[in-house]
Order: structure tokens, then C-alpha cells, then sequence
């Protein structure tokens, strides 16, 4: 992200002019009630404290309290995890956690490097972080010398996904994107959309991003150069933080980028608020997203689940009618990700995919099937052993 000055934090409306997710996606329901909080962290860089501090702010209020020392000089991202109730952050190429009441952040371990496009990569510059309320899948984004890269993290150990995206691509790219653009924060909406913020020297894009492939789908200029952070609040108002010399909060409409000046950050003297992100809930599917949609033509045709109940071992059963990538994703009924099977190239025709569930609780599972264009769904039960 960009260094070298103080912040502005700014709202943004939703964003009724991106392309909508891929066809076939059940509607997530989130609940907006719980507490209004929203974190941030500025890094100081350049100032006589550079050190990393953690703050908190009041998004109906404008009201900033100092959290505490961070313990960090490179921290540039953050995420809310709603499934653990905790938040997460880099500091540089190292996953950790904070702690809520002193500012401390703990590490938990290092990303690590991957394989992509692009032959192998260290992730030593984490910019961007979000935490996918509908699966709890966390991503990232690596800013790299000439392109930007989509990654995903287990928030347990640290460390890179492997196959995230495909059997041999730890990464994806995100693009396209003009020359001289790095992606400085990623955020996720409630019904799992992913956005991105892109800037150069003088121009800020809103983007909207393929969580599946790294393909920009549309992008959107915002009249605010030096925008670093986003982050979805609890009624789906996109916030974000900006580098400016005024420490401010602004509103900004998307659709003319028109801003409006709300209230002021930079307790303690802080300056250059790299991140921000919010306590939110887990979204939910819907009670009926998944029969009518396997109904609907297309690629991909859920068969089944057997044996259902299962113990140890199901088999997932799929007709695709073409040859094509798809993926395999089990959700338990919080919609968290349980299970996943990266991209892999299926010939058409019928297909059964043998999972292991001995990992799993007894209880209600839905799976997911996710082509390029389109996503179906099934269910499974887990007996009780």
C-alpha cells in the first residue's frame, strides 16, 4: 500500500453498477444487528512514532479509540473473521491475530510462496485481506513488481492454500488492470461478492473481482486518489481507508464520486491508516437456494449424495455436459467452508467424486459445484458414529 501520509476514512455506497457474481449463486442473508465497530490500523510510516497501532471507531458516531502498540512496523491488512470472532492481519509476509484489548498482534505463521502462471512466488507483501462471510474462506492479495496476485490463507496455520485455484495454481492473477495499478485491499460483501481497490499516482478504481479465477468482471473510478483500505460494515456499507494529508472521514458516491467530509481520524497523532475492516456475522443461504437451482439448465447437473446419511465416506455425484473446470466446495449450516476440492478439468458426462467426511460433526452439509459460469448445489447428511 501506499506510505508516507495520514488517512481519510470514507464510506461507500453500494455498488449497483458492478456485474453481479456468477448465475446460479444462492441468495445470503446476513444479520444486521450485533455491535457497529470497525478496526484500523495505521502504520506511521515516515512519522516520529512508525510504529503500528491498532484503533477502533464508531461508524455511526465517528468516535476513534486507541486500541494499542501493534508491535509491528509493516502491518498493511486486516480481516474480521465472523466464524471465530477474531481479527487477523499481516505484517508483511506473516499471518496473525490481535488482541482486541492491547493492540498486541500475535503471530501465527508465515504465508509462504506458491505455484501459478507465473512460476513460483513468495508472498512476502500481504496488501490485501478479507474474510468471506458466506464460506470463511480467507483471502489475500500479493502485490508484486509487475502484477497483482489472489491468494487464499488457512487462518490456522498461516500458510498459503494450496490449489486454490486449480491442481497446479497456488495463486491467480487479477486482471486485467491498466499499467501502473496495484491492488491495495481486498473486502467481501454479505452475499459474497468480492471487491478490490486498485491506484496509481492519481487515480483510484473500485473493482469487482472472480473469487474463483482472479478476473476483473468490472471496475469503477472513485474520485479519491490513495485509497488503501475496505471494508464491509454490518448493513453492507463499504468502508474504506484513504492516505491523505486531512485524517478525515468522507462519504463517497460511486456513481458520481461525489464525497461528503464526515468526521476526523488520528488519535494519538496516528497517520497513514493502511487497513480497515469491521465486525460483521456469517451470512446464510436461504432455505431453498439449492433444489431450484439444480432444476435450472446448464453445465453443471448435481445426480447426489450416497451413502446419505454418511459416516466416513460420501460420494458426490455429477453430470457435466460439456468439458469444462469445475469445483467442490462443503459448507456446515453456518455457511463456513468445511471441505474443498481445487479446480480440475472434468470431461463430459457423469462423474462421482468420493469425499472424506470423517472430519466432520454429525449434522446437515451443502455442498457446492462451481464452473466458470455457473454454480449448483446439493446436501448430505453426517450420522452420528
Amino acid at each position: 500500500m501506499l506510505k508516507g501520509a495520514p488517512s481519510i476514512l470514507i464510506a461507500i455506497a453500494a455498488i449497483a453498477s458492478m456485474p453481479a457474481v456468477a448465475t446460479g449463486q444462492p441468495a445470503y442473508v446476513a444479520s444486521t444487528s450485533g455491535p457497529r465497530v470497525c478496526y484500523l490500523v495505521a502504520d506511521n510510516d515516515g512519522q516520529p512514532n512508525t510504529r503500528d497501532y491498532l484503533t477502533s471507531i464508531d461508524p455511526t458516531s465517528g468516535n476513534e479509540t486507541l486500541i494499542g502498540a501493534t508491535g509491528t512496523d509493516f502491518v498493511e491488512a486486516i480481516a474480521y473473521d465472523p466464524f471465530n470472532s477474531e481479527l487477523l492481519g499481516t505484517n508483511g509476509g506473516v499471518l496473525g491475530s490481535f488482541n482486541l484489548f492491547s493492540g498486541k498482534f500475535n503471530p501465527i505463521g508465515p504465508v509462504g510462496h506458491g505455484i501459478g502462471s507465473s512460476g513460483d512466488r513468495v508472498f512476502a507483501d500481504i496488501d490485501g485481506l478479507a474474510v468471506d462471510p458466506t464460506t470463511g474462506v480467507l483471502y489475500g492479495s500479493v502485490r508484486q513488481t509487475n502484477d497483482n496476485l489472489l491468494i487464499q490463507i488457512n487462518p490456522t496455520s498461516g500458510s498459503i492454500v494450496d490449489h486454490a485455484f486449480g491442481i497446479t495454481f497456488d495463486y491467480a492473477p487479477i486482471g486485467p488492470l491498466p499499467a501502473g495499478y496495484f491492488v491495495d485491499d481486498l473486502a467481501v460483501s454479505p452475499s459474497g461478492a468480492l471487491v478490490a481497490v486498485a491506484t496509481n499516482d492519481a487515480t483510484t478504481l473500485l473493482l469487482s473481482i472472480d473469487k474463483f479465477s482472479g478476473d476483473v468482471l468490472g471496475s469503477k473510478v472513485v474520485e479519491q486518489p490513495e485509497l488503501e483500505g475496505l471494508a464491509f460494515d454490518l448493513d453492507g456499507t463499504l468502508y474504506g481507508s484513504v492516505g491523505s494529508t486531512r485524517r478525515k472521514v468522507i462519504r463517497i458516491d460511486p456513481q458520481t464520486g461525489g464525497v461528503e467530509d464526515l468526521f476526523a481520524l488520528g488519535i494519538n497523532d496516528n497517520a497513514d491508516y493502511e487497513a480497515i475492516d469491521c465486525i460483521v456475522s456469517p451470512s446464510l443461504p436461504v432455505p431453498d437456494f439449492a433444489p431450484s437451482n439444480n432444476r435450472a439448465p446448464g453445465d453443471v447437473r448435481v445426480v447426489g449424495a450416497y451413502p446419505n446419511p454418511a459416516t466416513s465416506r460420501v460420494t458426490l455425484a455429477v453430470n457435466f455436459t460439456k468439458t469444462l473446470s469445475a469445483s467442490l466446495e462443503v459448507f456446515d449450516t453456518l455457511a463456513r467452508q468445511r471441505l474443498r476440492v481445487g479446480q480440475q478439468s472434468f470431461t463430459a458426462g457423469y462423474h462421482e467424486v468420493p469425499i472424506d467426511v470423517s472430519g466432520l460433526e454429525p449434522g446437515v452439509y451443502n455442498y457446492r459445484w462451481s464452473s466458470r459460469l455457473q454454480r449448483s448445489y446439493g446436501s448430505f447428511v453426517v450420522a452420528g458414529r
